[in-house]
């Protein structure tokens, strides 16, 4: 009897370090929201969404985790997601790889800023997420050298509010061919540019109205170090009356004051009715 208690004890000891830190099966641990699988013969984690998820609307990427750097996204890791609004790459982000299909169907991801350290960008990463107004790119864009290879042609496929892909330099988009990888299908109407240094993104949601028929996310960017801008037409909706535009912390803007207006930061505004 003896014998099996100080047996069973002993199975304790090993069993409980690999519980306290949220399982251990196959390598794979999590804080929760987030689970970590190593990869690389166990030397970096992989990370994806967690058991306890949810409806998790904004998400930190660390750098590290456990002592080992966090260096990707799983293969659909957050895939379906469709609470999912931002994702927020830790300073000094180790991530090199975004597999396929990461964000796919992430309807709700409305922007995202990808970190310098990103070399490989997978295959329909970002399909259907159809909230996406905007991807910026720390990293030169290309299929040589150091730079970032893009993923396949449809890795933006059915992001039809993609307006503004960033880029450190639109020369350095090569090697792939940009209308058939980057515009593909063609209901997205994208601007591949430079962004520039200290300008701001002003994005105006039509709530359901339409300009010139357009029902899209508008977005237009301030001059360098903020300023005005020039503001689209009056949108329109079927037997409702416009009644001005919305920021957060502000309300209603009038018309009057729309040319008076600068902006020193990236700023939502909302079309009320």
């Amino acid at each position: 009897m003896k014998k099996l208690v100080i047996l069973a004890l002993i199975a304790l000891i090993f069993v409980l370090p690999f519980s306290a830190c949220g399982g251990g099966k196959n390598g794979i641990k999590t804080d929760g929201v987030l689970s970590y699988t190593l990869i690389n013969a166990g030397t970096e984690y992989s990370v994806g969404a967690g058991a306890d998820f949810g409806n998790t609307e904004v998400i930190t990427i660390p750098a590290e985790y456990n002592g080992l750097l966090v260096t990707a996204i799983a293969a659909g890791g957050f895939s379906n997601k469709t609470s999912l609004k931002a994702v927020i790459f830790e300073n000094g982000s180790n991530i090199k790889n975004i597999n396929d299909t990461a964000f796919l169907d992430c309807v709700n991801l409305a922007g995202i800023i990808l970190p310098e350290s990103l070399i490989s960008l997978g295959n329909n990463v970002f399909q259907g997420c159809i909230n996406l107004t905007e991807i910026e790119f720390k990293r030169a864009v290309n299929a040589a050298g150091d730079g970032l290879t893009p993923g396949n042609e449809t890795v933006f496929a059915g992001c039809s509010a993609l307006t503004y892909i960033f880029v450190p330099d639109v020369a350095s988009v090569t090697g792939y061919s940009v209308k058939a990888v980057w515009n593909s299908p063609a209901d997205i109407k994208t601007r591949i540019i430079t962004r520039a240094e200290n300008t701001y993104i002003i994005t105006f949601d039509l709530n359901g109205g339409n300009i010139g028929g357009n029902t899209s996310t508008i977005v237009k960017m301030t001059p360098p170090d903020g300023g005005e801008i020039i503001w689209p037409e009056l949108p329109l909706k079927s037997g409702i009356t416009f009644k001005g535009w919305y920021i957060e912390d502000l309300g209603n803007i009038g018309i009057d004051a729309w040319t008076s207006l600068s902006f020193k930061s990236d700023t939502v505004i909302i079309a009320v009715w």
